[in-house]
């Protein structure tokens, strides 16, 4: 009796729920080492520099003749001012999408971090509680029972062995896709506590609306496909170009001469292709902006599958918590009498596979609750 009043302040001084540090340490090291973190990160720095180069004149020609004395000619194409511009806006948003499109991934990888190790957990959570299980059975084996209320519990603790042994091995596979996601072979992970996070419905589908990645980058390319419409417009916009020639003359006196040239490209008619390009661009713009009316219906569908399922699971787990000293009680109460012979061996098998599913459900719920919540993080960008 004395040892399994003890065992019980035991398990219940082991089973606290809120974060730990560790976690966000395993986060940190994915930032650094995650090879697809890290050529995203490349990835978006090339466009940066590069939509700080677009809009810039293109380099000027130079061409050679061996004819006459010789003569070279420096030619610099000199494209419309607005044109220029267009290029430079554009290279732009594509940067922003691009960025928004890493933000995603990004999100991705560092979800299935936390939801790895969140499982990992989870199950180091179960094996502490079998483990706590079947000291309480070697205390009611080391009573005065009957060898077939002896057999029926050694059975029950051998289940609870075997239970943790695929626990541990599930565990390992964990820690191997964890190691592959870090790309890094860190020692282990300890998630001690776990927060269950609070949630505002309707201000998060406010947020969603506003600053949702999917709809964010929808936006972009909207503001980016109206740019590329406008510019192919400016076909039909004359471009210039100079042109300064230096040559050779048999006089001493005019031994160099230098000409320059001012060429203007004026479309006198609009040609078959010019026409095509502009209707490919327009029908571009109309789709991107009929696609963020899907985005956006999408985006909010997901936001409120989540929200439903963060609400079910936290309901759950209020109702688990709220009643779970009953399955303890009753698990503690059926062992005492069984051991004063106030009831048979059926009895405490059933409340101690009782409290064993009400505990494991109480685990697996507070990790529905924080998968919910971090797939609401990710549509959100928010995943750090």
């Amino acid at each position: 009796m004395r040892f399994f009043s003890i065992t019980m302040i035991t398990m219940l001084l082991m089973f606290k729920l809120v974060f730990s540090e560790s976690l966000d340490e395993l986060i940190n090291i994915a930032k650094k080492n995650n090879p697809d973190i890290k050529r995203f990160e490349k990835e978006i720095e090339v466009l940066k520099q590069k939509s700080k180069t677009a809009g810039r004149l293109p380099n000027p020609s130079i061409s050679f003749n061996i004819r006459d004395k010789g003569s070279f000619t420096i030619f610099q194409y000199i494209p419309w001012y607005e044109k220029l511009k267009l290029q430079r806006e554009m290279e732009e948003k594509r940067y922003e999408v691009q960025l928004i499109v890493y933000q995603q991934e990004k999100s991705k990888i560092l979800i299935q971090i936390k939801e790895l190790g969140l499982r990992t957990w989870l199950n180091r959570e179960r094996i502490k509680l079998n483990t706590q299980l079947i000291s309480i059975i070697d205390g009611v084996l080391q009573g005065d029972i009957s060898a077939g209320d002896k057999n029926k519990l050694t059975i029950l603790k051998i289940d609870l062995l075997l239970e943790n042994k695929d626990l541990e091995l599930s565990t390992l596979k964990l820690l191997s896709e964890l190691k592959v996601l870090l790309n890094s072979d860190f020692g282990d992970v300890e998630v001690e506590r776990v927060d269950i996070p609070d949630l505002k419905e309707e201000e998060l589908k406010e947020r969603i609306k506003t600053i949702g990645l999917a709809i964010k980058q929808i936006d972009k390319q909207i503001e980016r496909d109206r740019l590329s419409y406008k510019l192919a417009k400016e076909i039909y916009i004359p471009d210039f170009g100079v042109s300064i020639t230096y040559k050779v003359r048999e006089k001493f006196d005019d031994a160099i001469s230098v000409g320059v040239n001012l060429y203007v490209n004026v479309p006198i008619w609009r040609r078959l292709n010019q026409e095509q390009i502009v209707l490919e661009q327009k029908l571009q713009l109309i789709s991107s902006q009929e696609k963020k009316i899907n985005v956006i219906n999408q985006t909010l569908w997901s936001a409120d599958k989540f929200i439903q399922e963060y609400k079910i699971s936290r309901e759950k787990l209020d109702i688990l918590k709220k009643n779970y000293h009953l399955y303890r009680y009753d698990m503690e109460l059926t062992t005492n009498r069984y051991l004063k012979k106030e009831s048979d061996i059926n009895s405490i098998i059933y409340s101690i596979s009782r409290f064993k599913e009400a505990h494991s459900r109480l685990l697996q719920e507070t990790l529905s609750v924080n998968i919910s919540y971090f797939r609401i993080q990710e549509l959100l960008g928010e995943v750090e």
